[in-house]
């Protein structure tokens, strides 16, 4: 898996790019496109990381103003889990219970010191993200996923380098095989997932 950054109103023609790299790979090739967005919510700064998908049907993904007004008015951050827990209500089975514990999860780590739960709704309604943050940097450890009805838990380990280090060790054996790198997505998301990455957040906010 191959991220690429970028800041949010400057990646249209990267966009483009890797919609094409992705449309003719024949390899096991998988490219990530993240933006960071800056949010301001109640007085607090909160920056945001957030996948980008190009659309591989249409033969252009450059913006436009209609384009960028669309995402503007779609896109937003608000306190709490009440959005992110409406974004899977319809949804049943395993992956409700998914969605249902990492939402308890979530709310657990909201109660501890200086950690603040926020959710952000994503363009067209498809991605939602549920962000324990570590404040007064508006870090997260972690990333809760609602990416088009799946659930899953994305890991920043350069917030875990300098806010949890302690909890690395623990984490990396817990997420395994998944690796422990730089927004790398968790799908197996077990009961001792969860624990350490309570612990982790909770060492964070010792601090």
């Amino acid at each position: 898996m191959t991220g690429i950054w970028m800041n949010k109103g400057d990646g249209w023609e990267l966009e483009r790019i890797v919609g094409y790299l992705d449309r003719i790979s024949t390899h096991a090739l998988t490219i990530d496109l993240i933006s960071l967005n800056v949010y301001e919510v109640n007085g607090v700064q909160v920056a945001l990381p957030q996948r980008v998908t190009p659309d591989l049907n249409s033969s252009s993904t450059l913006a436009t103003p209609e384009r960028e007004s669309f995402i503007t008015t779609r896109e937003g951050l608000t306190d709490g889990p009440d959005v992110f827990r409406a974004s899977f209500a319809d949804i049943v089975g395993e992956s409700r219970k998914t969605f249902e514990d990492l939402t308890a999860w979530a709310l657990q780590i909201s109660s501890l010191p200086n950690v603040r739960l926020f959710t952000f709704s994503g363009i067209e309604g498809k991605r939602f993200t549920l962000l324990p943050r570590i404040m007064p940097d508006s870090a997260g450890l972690v990333t809760i996923w609602n990416d088009e009805q799946r659930p899953s838990i994305s890991v920043w380990r350069s917030v875990f380098d300098r806010l949890a280090p302690e909890s690395i060790e623990s984490v990396e054996r817990a997420i395994a095989p998944t690796k422990f790198g730089q927004g790398n997505t968790v799908k197996n998301i077990t009961a001792e997932v969860l624990e350490t990455l309570k612990a982790a957040y909770e060492e964070a906010a010792r601090k």
